[in-house]
């Protein structure tokens, strides 16, 4: 199997009909976990910009996803997975 990719952007994430600007992690395409962003991060134009270039990330959207990759066992936040840049993995994660 190929080392997957991980990805990093700026998207919003909608809940309940409310959406708000994260930065979303995904492996090869696919939405696996989010970091919240700070007050700082959520008001800079650049990051508002680049979220809203983008698709929202709905939260079936990131949990079906999230759930395919479980159980394909290859969630980078579960599994020993080969990574092709494990450095852009969210900072909170024990690998």
């Amino acid at each position: 199997m190929d080392k997957l990719k991980i990805e990093q952007q700026y998207r919003y994430y909608s809940v309940d009909g409310r959406k708000m600007a994260v930065k979303m992690y995904f492996v090869n395409h696919m939405p696996f976990t989010f970091d919240q962003l700070t007050e700082l991060e959520v008001n800079d134009p650049l990051v508002i910009e680049e979220a809203e270039k983008r698709e929202d990330v709905p939260e079936k959207w990131l949990y079906q996803c999230s759930d395919y990759l479980i159980a394909e066992e290859c969630h980078p936040c579960l599994f020993d997975v080969e990574l092709e840049n494990p450095q852009d993995l969210p900072l909170d994660i024990d690998k």
